[in-house]
């Protein structure tokens, strides 16, 4: 590819997408009304228009544009930095009276090329009087830009890593574009025109970058948020209440929203299980107010309302003090929040199971324990058996001699051994539930009866094939059985006597 054609098409590159960062920019702009999004569109309007003007000058002359063409295009450049500045201001880095003179220094520089300065031809250097403009000119541009430039850089360590990614890809484009200016400030005879034209195209490629990242950009930028994200959810491990849930996950959150000021707020709950950070007391009363009045938009996730985002998530509220920089960044801020909270979700859920559980165990606990009912668990492939203390009273055996099947067994009395044999290994084999009534011999030589149920778990990835149940003592109710029995057959035997008398 000859210098010739890799310089157009570079040229063509950057006028395209600079005209479309252009074009971008002001439609932000006028669905949110951020001054950053208009000063950005004036910036590269400008350098969209001057380039553009300039080819289609040389395209149509085919030599050097004419002397008004040139003080016009140089008139529209004093326009960028200014611009730049404003676009920097709008986030609260570079201040008033920085803007202030950038706009009064281009402004004149602007107002001598229209009027008075004298262009040198093509080929020639220039008097005195354009040696001076030039240098104010170029000096002008390199110290606005290099001020926003390493602003940008700055600013950009303390926010969301794809924030972070977009203001550091803008500063690279800005201070790429101040290198072809100075290129083009000491070119000699057009031999820097093809460097100059590839370093704006990329320039122009890394501003658009920034400007919006396509989706595998973003993609990588999030990479080290995931992982403050995952080391977030390791420490939740521990946590026990919602309010560890919050408090544990609070620094990550900080860290990779880049905002010094965050407060997470669960449903339903009281002040005292508010977290926050960077808030002191003044602002947490002003956001506990703003939370029992702030009205979402229809379908809206979030709103902003005195510099702060409120995003209603499904778990809780989240709150941001969110930077100047606004939305101009700060459209990821949501996607974060919405992962912070699926964290939260399923941490709390995972608690609220759990408490569930808990109070599930208590009350079964406490019906066995009002029922006097033993429990036990017998994992077959072990022989390994658990008795509760209530097993070990019912059937008299001493708990520091450890359980299993075979000794389970023996305590059986022995007319009862095989049946009773026979009934669990058919439950266990057909993995079905099972209860039985037997009679016990104590190793003291008392007798019991017992009543046995027992449900079959079948192995899994996690446990063995196990046999969970619980375990009654029926004597009493066994001994007044007989005693009906008994009764009933001598109230029999009465019966048939009196008919015989009879």
């Amino acid at each position: 590819m000859d210098d010739t054609l890799l310089r157009d098409l570079s040229v063509a590159v950057y006028a395209v997408l600079f005209a479309g960062l252009a074009i971008r920019a002001l439609i932000d702009w006028r669905a949110t009304r951020e001054a950053a999004s208009i000063w950005f569109s004036v910036a590269f309007g400008v350098l969209a228009l001057v380039v553009i003007t300039s080819a289609g000058i040389e395209a149509a002359s085919g030599d050097e544009p004419a002397e008004w063409a040139s003080r016009l295009i140089i008139a529209l450049l004093a326009l960028y930095p200014p611009s730049l500045l404003a676009f920097a201001y709008a986030f609260g880095v570079v201040s008033r009276a920085e803007r202030r003179l950038a706009f009064a220094w281009f402004g004149l520089l602007a107002a001598w090329t229209l009027t008075v300065l004298d262009l040198p031809a093509a080929g020639e250097r220039g008097g005195a009087a354009f040696g001076v403009f030039t240098v104010a000119f170029v000096a002008g541009w390199l110290l606005a830009s290099v001020r926003v430039v390493v602003s940008l850089l700055v600013l950009g360590r303390r926010r969301a890593a794809v924030a972070r990614g977009r203001m550091h890809l803008l500063a690279i484009g800005f201070a790429l574009l101040d290198v072809s200016l100075l290129l083009q400030a000491i070119g000699v005879d057009g031999d820097l025109r093809t460097p100059i034209a590839i370093i704006s195209a990329v320039s122009a490629i890394c501003s658009a970058l920034g400007f919006s990242p396509p989706g595998w950009l973003r993609a990588v930028a999030r990479r080290r948020d995931e992982q403050q994200l995952r080391a977030a959810v390791a420490r939740l491990a521990s946590a026990v209440t919602e309010r560890d849930v919050l408090e544990a996950l609070l620094p990550s959150a900080q860290a990779v929203l880049g905002a010094p000021e965050v407060a997470m707020v669960p449903f339903d709950e009281g002040a005292s299980s508010w977290v926050a950070v960077g808030y002191d007391e003044v602002e947490l009363a002003h956001i506990r107010n703003e939370l029992e009045h702030v009205e979402l938009p229809e379908a809206a996730r979030s709103v902003q309302a005195n510099g702060r985002v409120y995003a209603h998530t499904a778990a809780s509220w989240i709150v941001v003090q969110r930077p100047r920089a606004g939305s101009f960044f700060g459209d990821d801020e949501l996607q974060i929040i919405g992962s912070i909270d699926a964290i939260v979700q399923l941490a709390i859920a995972r608690i609220r199971d759990a408490a569930a559980v808990r109070d599930h165990e208590q009350l079964l606990q406490a019906a066995i324990d009002m029922a006097e009912l033993g429990k036990w668990r017998w994992s077959v492939g072990a022989d390994e058996v658990w008795w509760s203390p209530r097993m070990y009273e019912i059937f008299g055996a001493d708990p520091r001699g450890g359980m299993s099947f075979d000794r389970y067994r023996e305590l059986l009395a022995p007319e009862e051994r095989d049946r009773v044999a026979t009934i669990v290994d058919y439950a266990v084999r057909e993995a079905m539930p099972y209860e039985v009534r037997h009679r016990v011999v104590r190793p003291d030589g008392g007798e019991v009866w017992v009543h046995s149920r027992g449900r079959v778990m079948p192995a899994d990835a996690t446990a063995p094939k196990r046999v969970i149940g619980i375990t009654s003592d029926i004597t009493d109710q066994v001994r007044l059985e007989q005693q009906l029995r008994d009764t009933t057959e001598a109230l029999r035997a009465a019966e048939r006597g009196l008919r015989e008398q009879g």
